[in-house]
């Protein structure tokens, strides 16, 4: 299972990158592409982090129960996990830095505000559970805010400050907004 969705999100990664490399060298981009690029990149992000919660949950019952494990068994496993952490951080890390030069491409001419974003402590890995799923599905509905494209910033190392920027496609950041999200039970809503 690990593999494959690793596997999965990597080929995609692959497809991100070269995206950027088409763009770089000036070919025809069609707007929806454009548009896709984050939410895909999102996506991949979310789906390596939950199987990073996932794995980490695993982990946390088996030191739990520690005590009734063959210790051999134990280490072995632990060893496994922690070999699969650190692959999935590393493909977090690339997606992060494919994130970047698109992210770069809106801020190219607002260093100021590149340098208020460093000037913040990194975000971590990526989002997760129901915040990481509402940001999602807020750039997914709104990729543009009255003809300004929407960066978000889980995508990317360097814009720390807020969930996402409002952008011009002069390299203008026009503001930066929040994202909260919450669980809404179903069963409130008429079917």
């Amino acid at each position: 299972m690990f593999g494959n969705i690793i596997e999965k999100i990597e080929k995609d990664l692959s497809q991100l990158a070269l995206f950027m490399l088409n763009l770089k060298s000036g070919e025809n981009i069609k707007e929806r592409e454009f548009i896709n690029f984050q939410v895909k990149l999102a996506e991949s992000l979310y789906n390596a982090m939950s199987l990073y919660r996932e794995i980490s949950q695993k982990e946390q019952q088996y030191i739990e129960k520690k005590e009734s494990i063959d210790k051999t068994d134990f280490l072995e496993k632990m060893k496994k996990w922690k070999k699969q952490k650190l692959e999935i951080k590393e493909t977090i890390s690339i997606g992060k830095s494919i994130g970047d030069s698109f992210a770069y491409i809106f801020y190219r001419d607002s260093i100021e505000e590149l340098e208020k974003h460093y000037k913040h402590p990194d975000n971590g890995l990526f989002v997760s559970g129901i915040g990481g799923r509402g940001e999602i599905e807020f750039i997914k509905a709104n990729s543009t805010i009255d003809g300004y494209l929407v960066v978000y910033h889980a995508i990317t190392n360097m814009l720390r400050i807020g969930d996402f920027s409002v952008c011009s496609l002069d390299g203008k950041v026009i503001g930066i907004g929040e994202i909260k999200s919450e669980y809404i039970n179903d069963s409130n809503f008429p079917h």
